[in-house]
């Protein structure tokens, strides 16, 4: 450990722990993290008449619509196309970590079966609502302020085939983190990435960017907009913490309309510092 400290010119070494707990615990943390985005889905469906259940409804355009999904798809889970380089620049006394994460999650039209091996989960938001998401269990041996960092890329499109005034599609991206299977996340934070208050023919939006510098738009009179990430959380011995990185959107019925959202983060970047204390 003296010998790290000084190859890294710190006084000490960041020590944390990956040990994940058994099945039993897992599926009970997954069974809370779903309670948790049912919850913010109903309450996030409440600004639009869209049903619990979702339901590939896509009227007399599906064609042109599922030939979009299909290309979109390729592009967002690498079908056919070659492998894009990920680039991370990692701070002094840092720590990066990477796949396999420890549990994954998907609710409604994402696909998130696998997202722990790699990192990606992509939804498609014809009607009602989808999330999915990874997650990781984290400690550490010693009373430490964590700074966390998800090292990755979402992207998101929407698009309307017919008039749809009457159409509202939203989505974006969550950090959540429990301490010991709490039911209660000791920290929460979402994005919304586009806000779509009906589209006229073959209208159209898209976005993409770091998952860690995605933030709302600022509101008039507010500080600006604020970043998903750096998420600042503090680690305590004995003290297990369970870290998810999720993506969700929500749709009403209109037909003729699509929208998709996917996101890659393969690595999350660990920065330690003492606890720091305010007299």
């Amino acid at each position: 450990m003296e010998d790290l400290a000084r190859l890294f010119g710190r006084d000490d070494v960041l020590a944390l722990e990956r040990e994940v707990p058994g099945r039993d615990t897992r599926d009970n943390d997954v069974g809370v993290f779903n309670e948790h985005i049912r919850g913010e889905l109903a309450r996030l469906t409440r600004e639009v008449d869209a049903p619990q259940a979702a339901d590939e409804r896509l009227g007399i355009h599906g064609s042109m619509l599922r030939t979009t999904v299909l290309h979109r798809l390729e592009e967002r889970i690498g079908v056919g196309v070659a492998v894009r380089d990920v680039q991370f620049t990692i701070g002094t006394g840092c720590r990066l970590i990477g796949t396999p994460y420890d549990v994954e999650y998907s609710e409604g039209t994402a696909f998130g079966f696998g997202a722990k091996h790699d990192g990606k989960v992509v939804s498609i938001g014809t009607e009602g609502q989808a999330a999915g998401g990874v997650g990781f269990y984290l400690s550490s041996p010693a009373e430490v302020d964590m700074s966390i960092t998800p090292q990755g890329t979402y992207e998101f499109s929407w698009f309307a085939a017919a008039e749809a005034p009457d159409w509202r599609s939203f989505g974006g991206l969550g950090v959540t983190i429990y301490a010991d299977g709490d039911s209660t996340p000791v920290f929460t934070r979402q994005v919304r990435l586009w806000d779509v208050h009906g589209a006229g023919l073959l209208q159209g939006g898209t976005g993409k960017g770091a998952f860690a510098s995605a933030s709302s738009p600022a509101l008039p009179g507010g500080f600006g907009p604020i970043p998903l990430a750096p998420v600042i959380v503090r680690m305590q011995p004995g003290r297990r913490l369970l870290v998810w990185m999720w993506s969700w959107q929500i749709s009403n019925r209109v037909d003729a309309t699509l929208a998709l959202l996917s996101t890659h983060v393969p690595a999350v970047q660990l920065c330690g510092s003492p606890p720091l204390v305010i007299h």
